[in-house]
């Protein structure tokens, strides 16, 4: 709420636009991402030498933010 300073209705607008799912970490949905997007495009032979940490570590500068609850990370993006 801070972010939207104090405005209700935009952050109710921001959860509903930018809310992706419930995981039980961060580095769950970045692996997710990853493979969904980039793994057909890499070679079965190099697929294990993927840095699923560092990935993790750089959506999470500016593309997403989570929100940890009951044991669980709740996944958003900025935009």
């Amino acid at each position: 709420l801070n972010r939207y300073f104090g405005n209700v209705e935009d952050a109710e607008e921001a959860i509903e636009n930018n809310y992706h799912a419930e995981y039980d970490n961060e580095l769950e949905f970045a692996a997710e991402i990853f493979d969904e997007l980039h793994l057909s495009f890499i070679h079965l032979t190099i697929q294990s030498y993927i840095d699923y940490e560092d990935f993790k570590r750089d959506i999470f500068i500016s593309d997403y933010y989570s929100i940890a609850l009951d044991g669980k990370v709740h996944i958003f993006s900025y935009n």
